[in-house]
């Protein structure tokens, strides 16, 4: 993204989780350390990032039902 658009982005998954937590407390949120973020699309079905969206956006999102 830096070459293509000349801004710096910060890719949240569980590993950054796992470090923002330990450096930040176990409340800290990445959406609000970070000005720019991608979110791994791995990570984003998961309870996790579902609570840590709503968190961020201050609001209940509805889940989707999980596929199989």
């Amino acid at each position: 993204m830096r070459e293509k658009f000349g801004l710096d982005f910060v890719i949240v998954n569980s590993e950054l989780m796992a470090r923002v937590r330990r450096s930040h407390g176990l409340n800290a949120d990445p959406f609000r350390l970070v000005p720019r973020v991608i979110v791994s699309m791995s990570w984003l079905p998961s309870v996790r990032a579902h609570q840590a969206l709503c968190l961020s956006v201050g609001t209940y999102i509805p889940r989707p039902p999980l596929q199989r």
